[in-house]
């Protein structure tokens, strides 16, 4: 049995909850990059917009350079996030391997990202008991803390 130390388990409790935020921050910068390359799009593309071009004159409106700049900053962003959720989803996906395992992320999800109660758990997940919950929790969370680890 793998055992990992109250402050790991702080730590790997306090990752499930930046997971939980992260999902959502990643639907608001998606959403604001989505507007912004709406904002950016030309309403009507013209002829007279590609001559300029060769003219040396900007075919662009000068705000557009504005746009690009933040749509690139929102996809800095996104990279970021993405990439603290799929060491999240590794660690959990690590830790449902072996025997009696299998619920481990769904525990953890349901607990901290989806911030049910344990009696909610149990019930959604068919235990017999709240007690047999709460052992399968500390499991999963020692193994989660200590897949973190594997995973940096």
């Amino acid at each position: 049995m793998i055992k990992a130390r109250d402050e790991e388990k702080r730590m790997a409790v306090q990752k499930l909850e930046e997971y939980a935020l992260n999902r959502e921050a990643l639907k608001g910068l998606r959403s604001k990059l989505k507007r912004l390359a709406d904002a950016g799009k030309p309403a009507v593309a013209s002829v007279a917009s590609y001559d300029a071009a060769a003219t040396s004159t900007t075919p662009y409106h000068p705000g557009m350079m504005n746009i690009a700049e933040e749509c690139q900053r929102i996809l800095l962003k996104i990279a970021d996030r993405q990439a603290e959720i799929l060491i999240i989803e590794d660690a959990l996906q690590i830790i449902n391997k072996g025997i009696n395992c299998e619920h481990y992320s769904d525990i953890l999800i349901m607990r901290h990202v989806d911030g049910y109660s344990m009696e909610r758990i149990t019930e959604k997940l068919g235990y017999s008991s709240r007690q047999a919950i709460y052992n399968q929790y500390n499991k999963a969370l020692s193994k989660f803390a200590k897949a973190l680890e594997w995973t940096k």
